[in-house]
């Protein structure tokens, strides 16, 4: 009877260990995949920047740059104007996992999407949201700030990241991740 009770205990021991050993492996792939998303979007920015001069559009003229994904593609749009009335002023399109200057397409000026218009209104509520809490610690010379907005889990995500505008230097913390939710009005 002892053998019974042991070898059923065993059983649930090891079960559990099973199904925990498999939500680990859920939330890791879950990770993965939001990292590799995350970067994508920062890389596609990146790139973008870098191509800008290719656009004939001067870089003081840009207010904003976002990217997002739709389905096999990042979408960069470098945004100018106004608050109240910014427009596309270049859009760049690369393949997920090809993001390089050759694989870019371009676009021109256009107006902003509906939900372009809401991705940038949460970037720039993140932007003023992360203000008070990196108060005194960044942008530190040589630094700045980087807003990635993600569509993620059923939430909006921004990541303000701390970049580097100095070859040689590499930036340690001051990142942030805000989390709004979808229906929330920007």
């Amino acid at each position: 009877m002892f053998r019974g009770y042991l070898l059923t205990a065993l059983g649930v021991v090891l079960s559990s260990s099973a199904t925990a050993q498999g939500n680990l492996e859920s939330i890791r792939r879950e990770l993965l995949r939001e990292g590799v998303a995350l970067y994508e979007a920062e890389r596609a920015s990146w790139v973008a920047t870098d191509l800008l001069p290719t656009t004939g559009v001067a870089s003081h003229f840009v207010t904003a740059t976002l990217s997002y994904t739709v389905a096999d593609s990042v979408r960069t749009l470098l945004v100018g104007g106004p608050t109240a009335a910014s427009r596309v002023l270049a859009e760049f399109r690369f393949g997920r996992h090809h993001i390089s200057p050759k694989g870019a397409r371009r676009r021109g000026g256009r107006a902003l999407s509906e939900h372009e218009l809401r991705l940038l209104s949460f970037r720039r509520q993140a932007e003023h949201d992360a203000q008070p809490l990196l108060a005194g610690t960044v942008p530190a010379p040589g630094t700045s700030l980087n807003a990635v907005v993600l569509e993620w889990a059923g939430e909006v995500r921004v990541y303000v990241l701390t970049g580097t505008t100095l070859s040689g230097l590499t930036p340690l913390g001051g990142d942030l991740l805000l989390r709004y939710s979808p229906k929330a009005g920007c």
